[in-house]
């Protein structure tokens, strides 16, 4: 029994005239401990590609990729998705600082993430009392760290992201949240 995570990037039809997106990425996590137990990304970026199949096996350690390469890795290991939830899932104070143990492309990490501080922002589907946090993460593809990476999660217990900034490799991203559909417990701060 496992949570299916999903992500997806892509260019609109002006950006992609001069660089085409089109990446997916997904985790299933058990659903006790949001462990991951299967990791995939696909990449399209202009012209690299890349996928990667792994099985993760939290009670042996260790990391199975589809060419049957086996990496060992640290208890309570997570793939990005999952390391994502998990610190959501956290109590979040500004000044504090936390290390999530992570594993990709072969290689295990700490993820270090600082909660900065407390900010209202106005995105399209509402205006927020937020929680700004800073994860620096390291690894290929859209998501590689060449500056920073600044999320706004609500300053409730749901810490759902409502805005996200970043500098990549071939220009500044930022995502907002527009639109919320199925979440009747959903509503923006007054």
């Amino acid at each position: 029994s496992c949570y299916h995570l999903l992500t997806t990037a892509q260019s609109n039809d002006v950006f992609s005239t001069f660089f085409f997106v089109r990446d997916r990425v997904e985790s299933f996590a058990s659903k006790d401990l949001l462990q991951p137990r299967r990791f995939e990304k696909h990449l399209r970026e202009g012209d690299y590609q890349a996928d990667v199949v792994v099985r993760l096996d939290p009670v042996n350690h260790r990391a199975v990729y589809d060419d049957s390469t086996i990496v060992e890795t640290l208890p309570g290991t997570h793939d990005i998705l999952t390391a994502f939830f998990s610190a959501r899932a956290r109590v979040l104070e500004p000044g504090m600082t936390f290390n999530l143990d992570c594993h990709s492309d072969r290689k295990n990490y700490p993820l270090r993430t600082q909660v900065l501080r407390r900010e209202r922002v106005e995105v399209p589907v509402g205006t927020f009392d937020c929680v700004v946090v800073e994860p620096m993460l390291r690894t290929p593809g859209l998501l590689k760290q060449e500056g920073t990476l600044t999320i706004w999660l609500t300053d409730d217990r749901r810490h759902i992201p409502v805005q996200m900034k970043s500098k990549l490799a071939i220009a500044s991203i930022s995502v907002v949240l527009t639109d919320v559909a199925g979440r009747p417990d959903w509503e923006a701060n007054p």
